[in-house]
């Protein structure tokens, strides 16, 4: 399962990796225009990251510690950064104070400060000149503490490596270069993005959350959707709104009089007059207006003109969007069921948001079927301004159950994509064919996780699937299970990947009940209707009479229990019935026919499976087959 859960864009996670890049490469004075990668490599691991410089400005883009995506723009000129977070679609600004705050690597910012510097020549570095630098500490006037190669094309440090005690080194380098303009829209805040309070305006306000305090002066409440909030009279909630979703407000009196509120939809700065919506409602009455995308609506107002109310702005994608995007709000002791498609990528993210409170409560649990069969449950406690986010492949979940506390206010995204799919060349899926059968399990981890169709045909007519579970091993079929392939794909021949586990003699005892589990079709078989040269329990059926192993007992009767047919024939008419009888195995008789096998059908000779034990003589199972 391809699962994650972990915060996003608190304080620890987004400041700790990116200041390591900030401090290496951003101490060179103004640079030219490019692009590059950004490769880290350290004794616990390599990151990635993308890199766009435009003279004073530098933008960064890759995963924090947690996996997460993030982005960074930053202006040498002022020392300033923005730090944005693409999921939830916030951005904060960031002092240079504030990048290096919770850095525990915060010494690479003086790399080469205080030390001698000797110029030793130049080399060529991704196909740049650069001159190099060796750096020696007043401790160790004889061993270097750190090369350096720089770029004056760029401007630019090229790679940096710094000796490691163990003999071993840490590196940072710039990859695939291409010098050349740069858009302005890279270094800019994108539209639509809400502003975050910053650790050290949390600090200054006192309010222990991510977002900016609405100033009580004004009565006005900002944000943006997913939201909810308790509103009294003379408030008023002003939300950003993407134009193009769909609109969904629900507004509750929770007062014991009349409530009355005025809900204006804004377009560019302008209210559109004619669908401005006044109403009263009664206590605990609900309304729900709704605006279209065909509107075009970038902001909406709620002014609560008499009462009390609890109000809501939720969005959800046109049912034309490739993207199916659903919001919710969860105030307290509220409980959501969300039902998902079995063919999309599933993203969810929750963000703690609320309004009486610095943390919310929440029950999170993840089925495998309709609200049936768990397969895993969390409680959780969101800070206000935590994103935790999950990821699923298709199938991997039908359902999901979000409960929450006594203190909540939690933001609910869900998004199903279809996944989209990398081409490959024939020469690269040759390599990964091969990487299958040498059991690469990194390779193919790699590959599937880039985007690889996990149902690609990768030899003659076997799907990826199928090659691994003929020719690989059992934790190769597990990894590409994960990605949840065509199970039940068969090629011109009728072969599948149950029939090519029950003839992997190495490894069919592992492959097959993981197949079986898996949800694959317990009555695959070779061949056309009428001409079937052989079925996939009939093959393990004859590996049990030749081993008479109880564990290969065991595969057969799995295969009943995941209602294979107990009376399927090849073109011959055998069946494994006739199979066991006539190789005089009780043990499997017996199963057989407790799980509806026909003692009276006949083969092509003409022969039933009482038949062939008279021929052999086998009383105990004469009796059996004559009950």
């Amino acid at each position: 399962m391809k699962k994650k859960i972990c915060p996003i864009f608190c304080k620890k996670t987004f400041l700790l990796l990116f200041c390591l890049f900030l401090v290496t490469f951003a101490t060179s004075a103004v640079a030219q225009e490019f692009s590059a990668q950004i490769k880290i490599q350290q004794p616990e691991g390599t990151y990635y990251f993308d890199y766009f410089v435009k003279d004073h400005l530098y933008r960064l883009e890759g995963k924090d510690s947690s996996g997460e995506p993030m982005i960074i723009i930053a202006n040498r000129q002022d020392d300033s950064y923005i730090g944005i977070q693409p999921i939830m679609k916030f951005y904060m600004e960031l002092s240079k104070e504030e990048m290096f705050l919770f850095n525990p690597i915060i010494a690479w910012d003086m790399i080469t400060e205080g030390y001698k510097e000797e110029k030793t020549g130049k080399e060529i570095i991704a196909d740049f000149e650069c001159e190099k630098y060796v750096y020696y500490s007043q401790q160790s006037a004889t061993e270097p503490s750190a090369e350096v190669w720089y770029s004056p094309e760029l401007n630019h440090r090229v790679k940096i490596a710094i000796p490691l005690i163990n003999a071993g080194q840490s590196t940072f380098e710039l990859l695939n270069i291409q010098a050349g303009s740069q858009d302005e829209e890279k270094f800019q805040i994108p539209e639509g993005y809400t502003k975050m309070a910053s650790p050290a305006e949390q600090a200054q306000a006192g309010t222990g959350n991510n977002q900016v305090s609405p100033k009580a002066t004004t009565g006005k409440i900002e944000g943006e959707s997913p939201i909810g909030r308790t509103l009294r009279s003379g408030k008023i909630m002003q939300i950003r709104v993407n134009p193009a979703l769909e609109k969904n407000l629900i507004i509750e009196n929770t007062g014991n009089g009349d409530a009355s509120v005025t809900v204006t939809p804004f377009r560019s700065g302008e209210s559109i007059a004619s669908q401005v919506i006044k109403k009263t409602l009664t206590s605990n009455a609900k309304t729900k207006p709704s605006f279209s995308s065909g509107l075009k609506v970038d902001e909406i107002q709620i002014k609560v003109e008499e009462g009390m109310v609890r109000a809501s702005v939720l969005q959800e994608s046109p049912f034309t969007d490739e993207i199916k995007r659903q919001e919710y709000y969860l105030f307290e002791n509220f409980g959501q069921g969300l039902s998902l498609s079995d063919n999309k990528l599933i993203r969810l993210a929750l963000m703690g948001d609320n309004q009486s409170s610095a943390t919310s409560q929440i029950e999170i649990t993840f089925f495998k079927g309709e609200y049936l069969d768990p397969l895993e449950k969390l409680s959780l406690s969101l800070q206000n301004g935590e994103t935790r986010q999950w990821e699923f492949q298709q199938g991997e979940i039908k359902t999901m159950d979000i409960v929450s506390g006594d203190s909540c206010g939690v933001k609910v995204i869900l998004e199903q994509s279809t996944p989209t799919k990398k081409e490959l060349s024939q020469e690269e899926i040759q390599k990964l064919n091969q990487n299958v059968m040498k059991n690469n399990l990194t390779a193919v981890h790699a590959a599937l996780t880039s985007g690889v169709d996990s149902s690609l045909i990768v030899f003659s007519t076997d799907s990826l699937l199928m090659s691994a579970c003929a020719q690989g091993t059992p934790d190769m079929v597990s990894l590409i299970l994960d990605y949840h392939p065509d199970i039940n794909y068969q090629d011109t021949y009728g072969n599948n990947a149950l029939t090519k586990a029950a003839g992997n003699f190495s490894h069919y005892r592992e492959m097959v009940p993981m197949l079986l589990q898996a949800g694959i079709d317990p009555n695959s078989k070779v061949g056309s209707a009428g001409q079937i040269n052989s079925t996939a329990l009939g093959k393990v059926t004859t590996q049990a009479l030749q081993t008479q192993s109880e564990e290969d007992y065991q595969i057969v009767e799995l295969f009943l229990k995941k209602d294979a047919d107990a009376n399927l024939s090849t073109k011959n008419g055998t069946t494994p019935l006739m199979q066991a009888a006539y190789k005089g195995n009780v043990a499997l008789v017996k199963l057989f026919l407790e799980y509806g096998a026909d003692p009276t059908l006949k083969d092509k000779t003409g022969k039933t499976a009482l038949d062939m034990v008279k021929q052999k003589g086998y009383q105990e199972i004469i009796q059996l087959l004559t009950q």
